[in-house]
């Protein structure tokens, strides 16, 4: 038998069951990432990560608010309360990287930050409504992603395309999205800090972990993160959206740092050594959620961003096989 996704209303309703703890890491000794010595030592991460942890109680105003900003910025706490938030236009998003519309500014305080915007039209960028209800669903959920906040931009000096750069400049407003800019410890195998991790690999790094407890456990978090995958439908499922991360204090007697290849701000990389396990922590994240709430298929189109219609006619369960 299929089961239908619910309305919007019952989504939230389930937001406000639970809470989780803030816990963003940050590289605060410049490490770039952890490279384990193999490919064995990455899925033996993998297979052992925290996935889930007990979110503990909530209250609907926790949920209304979502997480604690750990930015100190008067400016940005006003834009959370509804307040637009004047941010000087500073850098295209085309140079920022990806394709969805993006442009980082600066605010009154001095702060840069990387905003995703819509000019609020129907055709608009719907990332910046998804994006939100994914990330905050997820956390009270007690899964691991980035905080994203709501934000309305009042961009001075903003040119007509600020994806791009080009055209007129004037101060233009823009319904956006802010991401505090995070550097997480990752764990990798290859010399890419982006490597990520598929959803397939995962699921058989798990298996491939001897019968009992431990087993038992990741089994069940897994199968429930990919439960919640398929209710929102996460469709931009590449490596990269996802991360394998490093928690808490790092081993440094397991390894070795040496300085990062073309880098010279001081940046290192730790190198593990093939008998050392220098992660006491690691854990899965997903790092970018905003093609949910839609349609997913093979392309991320718009269509996979908050399409409500497109959402609610996809299927969570395949029909059983005889």
């Amino acid at each position: 038998m299929s089961a239908r996704i619910f309305s919007v209303s019952a989504l939230a309703a389930l937001a406000a069951m639970i809470v989780a703890a803030d816990v963003i890491a940050q590289s605060e000794n410049k490490i770039a990432y952890v490279h384990v010595a193999g490919a064995q030592q990455r899925l033996r991460y993998l297979a052992t990560a925290r996935i889930w942890s007990d979110p503990g109680e909530v209250t609907p105003e926790m949920v209304t608010a979502g997480r604690p900003l750990k930015v100190q910025s008067e400016g940005l706490e006003a834009a959370r309360r509804g307040e637009p938030l004047p941010c000087d236009f500073a850098t295209p998003g085309k140079k920022l990287g990806g394709n969805t519309p993006k442009f980082a500014c600066v605010t009154p305080g001095g702060t840069t930050i990387r905003v995703k915007y819509s000019d609020g039209t129907k055709d608009g960028n719907r990332e910046v409504f998804s994006a939100v209800v994914a990330a905050k669903l997820l956390w009270t959920l007690g899964f691991i992603s980035d905080p994203i906040y709501p934000i309305t931009i009042e961009c001075g000096d903003c040119p007509a395309n600020p994806m791009t750069g080009e055209g007129p400049r004037a101060k233009r407003s823009y319904l956006a999205t802010f991401q505090p800019q995070v550097s997480p410890l990752v764990i990798v195998d290859k010399d890419d800090a982006d490597e990520g991790w598929r959803w397939g690999e995962v699921d058989e790094a798990i298996a491939n972990l001897p019968e009992g407890e431990l087993r038992t456990r990741q089994r069940m978090h897994f199968d429930a993160l990919t439960l919640l995958g398929v209710f929102i439908q996460h469709g931009d499922r590449k490596p990269e959206q996802q991360r394998l991360e490093c928690r808490g204090t790092l081993d440094a007697s397991a390894g070795r740092t040496q300085p990062l290849a073309g880098d010279d701000s001081g940046t290192t990389v730790f190198f593990e050594r093939p008998d050392g396990s220098a992660c006491s922590q690691p854990v899965i994240a997903l790092q970018d959620i905003g093609a949910t709430f839609g349609g997913a298929g093979k392309m991320s189109k718009s269509s996979s961003k908050m399409d409500l219609k497109a959402w609610t006619d996809r299927p969570v369960f395949q029909p059983a096989k005889g």
